[in-house]
């Protein structure tokens, strides 16, 4: 092995692993708080999505008394389909935001609102894009003529693949269908 070394990644060491990035971050969570959230010891978290697996480490350190270790009491706000993070910790109701899609941040940034990533669980996104196997897209130049499901907040991704490979937007066309996969099982994108 060249300079390289083998990581067994196995659930255990995964969890171990998440467990201490959690216990390190609820300490931490201490250094970006405002003084008045630091002394009323109460931190109100706001979601842009529902309660689920994105934010079981959060859960594991209710769970295992970090967050009160830390003296904090820590409220989880969650969201649902269109919510958005950045106006309940612009405004106060929540000390901090946890969301999946950077758009929000972009646009509030794009307008002076002072606000910053302070903690990032993927370096690069999560997007996919399938098809079905009868109507199978194998490269980006098959995306030609078709009409595109995605999600509202995905529409800079899209883009992005678009104008990196050459292809004209209005080769293709872009319908919003949020997290269904139904109109791709129907046929429709």
């Amino acid at each position: 092995m060249s300079g390289s070394q083998d990581y067994e990644l196995n659930r255990r060491a995964f969890v171990k692993g998440g467990l201490a990035a959690v216990a390190a971050a609820s300490a931490g969570m201490q250094l970006v708080l405002t003084p008045g959230a630091r002394a009323a010891g109460k931190v109100v978290i706001q979601y842009d999505w529902l309660m689920s697996n994105g934010q079981i480490g959060d859960i594991a350190a209710v769970a295992n008394g970090y967050f009160k270790d830390a003296g904090l009491e820590v409220e989880f706000s969650p969201g649902g389909p269109n919510a958005s993070t950045v106006p309940p910790v612009i405004s106060g109701a929540a000390q901090l935001g946890q969301f999946s899609e950077t758009p929000q941040l972009y646009a509030a940034r794009a307008s002076g609102v002072p606000i910053r990533i302070i903690a990032c669980g993927f370096r690069t996104g999560p997007y996919a894009l399938t098809s079905k196997p009868g109507k199978p897209i194998r490269n980006v130049a098959d995306l030609k003529g078709k009409k595109i499901g995605i999600q509202p907040t995905a529409r800079f991704v899209i883009d992005e693949i678009l104008a990196k490979n050459g292809i004209d937007p209005s080769e293709v066309t872009i319908v919003n269908v949020g997290f269904d996969k139904a109109p791709l099982v129907r046929g429709d994108v």
